[in-house]
């Protein structure tokens, strides 16, 4: 009984193993994301957001986002972006984008600071 249940538990360990080293194989290896905080000026916080929507809007056709999204912070000035990209040069790339720069300039003036991280995602739920 004990060899049985010995072998049964190798082969699960190994399919989960298997498992594992195809969903890296899938996965590109150069993913960038990042996190970024915006801390608006007092007030400004949701009209800093809806220029922000407007900006994700112009990310929907541009080849190499995944995901752009803004989040609301307990503190009632800020909002956290969460971003990911197929890689570092396509999110070098949308900075480049007339779009893109005409809506961060209308944002500049709601902006009384800003904070990024940059990111290497590894794997987890959700990316693709």
């Amino acid at each position: 009984m004990t060899s049985c249940s010995n072998s049964s538990s190798r082969r699960r360990r190994r399919s989960w193993r298997n498992k594992l080293f195809q969903v890296k194989a899938v996965l590109p290896m150069n993913r960038f994301a990042a996190y970024g905080k915006l801390t608006a000026h007092p007030g400004q916080r949701d009209a800093l957001a809806q220029a922000l929507l407007s900006a994700s809007e112009q990310l929907e056709a541009m080849d190499g986002c995944a995901m752009y999204i803004i989040n609301e912070s307990e503190d009632p000035d800020v909002l956290w972006l969460t971003e990911l990209w197929r890689d570092a040069e396509a999110h070098a790339s949308s900075r480049q984008n007339e779009k893109v720069l005409k809506v961060v300039g209308s944002c500049r003036p709601m902006i009384a600071g800003a904070e990024s991280i940059r990111l290497k995602p590894v794997g987890g739920k959700g990316l693709l």
